[in-house]
């Protein structure tokens, strides 16, 4: 679960930067210009999504999908439909869990999300991909820009890599690796902006007869 909370931290993280940032870009780029102006006015995202997770210690790999939803600048949603059902959902209160195959659900704080070892700006909605992270290199690959980045701080995440669709100016892939070589990537497909997501997609019951572990306190 630890690099998934990477990954979504960063997510939000990039969601935000984008949405909120000055448009104060260097010459890495009036790509980072336009994208930024581009995020200005997304208010949702909804997509599918798929995820190919890489464990070296363990030597296993793991193919994942489901959907995507996200109400920026706070609210995060992955529901797992294969290959099995779990709900990831990160709100400004902190990051939900629920594990359907076990009957569990995880609860972590805001602080403990934003303790990870990445910038608390994160989930905070204003953080700024230059001040955070070092920008290796852009490679223009098909339609897309592939951003090579290296988080400035010494935390657990070796180096991010995010496609931007070269058209649309939209994110539709992310790749973390962890210091130990343990891999993911995560990618939208069929995008959709600005429709259907509202704050109740981002209400969650816990189901009745579920283990709850509280890590709120």
């Amino acid at each position: 679960m630890k690099i998934f909370k990477f990954v979504f931290v960063i997510f939000g993280f990039i969601f935000t930067s984008f949405a909120n940032a000055s448009g104060d870009t260097s010459n890495s780029d009036s790509i980072l210009d336009k994208v930024q102006r581009n995020y200005k006015n997304i208010k949702t995202i909804e997509a599918k999504f798929l995820q190919d997770s890489h464990s070296e210690a363990l030597g296993q790999e793991e193919k994942s999908s489901g959907l995507f939803k996200a109400l920026i600048p706070n609210n995060i949603k992955v529901e797992y439909k294969e290959p099995r059902e779990q709900v990831y959902l990160v709100t400004k209160d902190g990051l939900t869990y629920i594990n359907y195959v076990d009957s569990q659900v995880v609860k972590d704080s805001a602080d403990s999300v934003l303790k990870s070892k990445l910038p608390l700006t994160f989930l905070a909605g204003v953080g700024d991909i230059k001040k955070d992270f070092k920008i290796e290199k852009i490679t223009l690959l098909g339609n897309s820009y592939k951003f090579d980045l290296e988080p400035k701080d010494d935390g657990e995440i070796e180096t991010i890599s995010l496609w931007i669709d070269k058209k649309s100016l939209l994110i539709n892939k992310l790749f973390v690796k962890e210091l130990g070589d343990n891999t993911i990537t995560f990618e939208l497909k069929d995008i959709v902006l600005n429709k259907n997501v509202t704050n109740d997609n981002f209400i969650i019951e816990i189901p009745k007869g579920f283990d709850l572990i509280d890590n709120q306190n």
